[in-house]
C-alpha cells in the first residue's frame, strides 16, 4: 500500500481532529519519503551495474563515482532530450 491510499484509509474510517490529520499527514509524508529513498537506491544500483558493464576496467570506487555523478545531473537535467548514456532513458 502507498502512502496516498493508506492516508485515505486512515483519513476516511472515522471523524478526526486537527492534531489526528497532522499525525496522518506526517506519518504518510514519512512513508512517501522512505518510498523514495528506496526508489533512488535502486536507480543507483542499477547504474552501478550498468557503469561496470561499459567500463569493466574501472574500479568499484570509478564506477561509484560515475553512478553518483550521472544520478545527480539526472535529477537536475531540465532539458528532456538530453538522456542516460548507460541506461538508454
Amino acid at each position: 500500500m502507498n502512502a496516498l491510499d493508506w492516508m485515505f484509509e486512515e483519513l476516511w474510517n472515522t471523524p478526526k481532529d486537527k492534531f489526528e490529520w497532522n499525525a496522518i499527514l506526517k506519518k504518510a509524508s514519512n512513508m512517501q519519503n522512505e518510498h523514495n529513498k528506496q526508489m533512488s537506491e535502486n536507480k543507483l544500483n542499477f547504474l552501478r551495474s550498468q557503469i561496470a558493464m561499459f567500463h569493466p576496467e574501472w574500479t568499484k570506487e570509478q564506477v561509484h563515482m560515475e553512478a553518483i555523478r550521472v544520478h545527480e545531473e539526472a535529477n537536475t537535467i531540465d532539458d528532456d532530450d538530453e538522456g542516460c548514456l548507460y541506461c538508454g532513458s
